[in-house]
């Protein structure tokens, strides 16, 4: 079994009519443990599927079946067969791995734009938040008005998100500045929902456990009003129609 003594780039062999091994290529030594018979380097349970495919193969349509490597124990391979006038028959194995290298390589950088876009979108995602924390945040200012008040205008839905984000600041104020009374102002504010109704309510009692401090909701509008008996909340605030009629009282 001489090695071809003509380079082809790809695992090739030559092979007669009862599958011994005529010849081969240096690809094929490079990859096969090369014996007498083509058959014993295919899986064995394939060796019935390989000599069918050779008795019988045109030549126009590959065979895909697994083989014996120096490197694995098995790997698929698409195999072409053609046979000439001296009933030799020629036979290349293609790695199935290599046939679709290519496809794969796409794969991967499609993979790779993928995994960058997601990690850029939750960069932009977290930004995104992080501004609409500030944005609520801003949304509340505390006010000091007097040694005893102070006044946060609030701006916007009244929603869980917008009372979480104004509560710190609020507490850490109102504790520093030891305050009687605060004054959220609503006239800058859209609608209210009954979970933000419900966070107002508790950042009032912790407002009133830390040192009797007093919240007033004023400048509350008519749709409110209504808004607040819609949403059948159990919450009881004190109110005052205009932020005039609080800094008259207040101040």
């Amino acid at each position: 079994m001489p090695v071809t003594d003509y380079v082809l780039p790809v695992p090739y062999f030559k092979i007669n009519t009862d599958f011994h091994i005529l010849n081969f290529s240096k690809q094929a030594e490079a990859l096969f443990t090369i014996t007498e018979n083509i058959t014993s380097i295919v899986d064995e349970e394939s060796v019935a599927k390989l000599k069918n495919f050779l008795q019988t193969s045109d030549g126009a349509q590959p065979m895909e079946i697994s083989m014996k490597t120096k490197n694995y124990p098995l790997e698929l391979f698409d195999l072409y067969i053609s046979w000439d006038h001296y009933l030799n028959g020629h036979l290349i194995c293609i790695k199935k791995n290599e046939q679709n290298k290519n496809l794969e390589n796409m794969v991967y950088r499609l993979q790779s734009r993928l995994s960058s876009t997601d990690f850029e979108l939750f960069e932009k995602k977290e930004e995104l938040q992080q501004a609409l924390e500030e944005i609520n945040r801003l949304s509340g200012p505390f006010i000091s008005l007097s040694d005893e008040v102070a006044l946060i205008p609030m701006f916007g839905d009244i929603t869980p998100r917008k009372i979480n984000s104004i509560r710190g600041n609020t507490l850490k104020n109102a504790y520093r500045e030891d305050l009687d009374t605060i004054l959220f102002d609503f006239t800058g504010v859209g609608s209210i929902t009954l979970e933000g109704l419900e966070q107002m309510e508790s950042l009032f009692r912790v407002l009133s456990y830390m040192g009797g401090i007093a919240s007033v909701i004023v400048g509350v509008k008519p749709g409110h009003a209504r808004q607040m008996h819609e949403l059948n909340s159990e919450v009881e605030f004190s109110f005052l129609s205009t932020l005039q009629e609080a800094m008259k009282k207040y101040l």
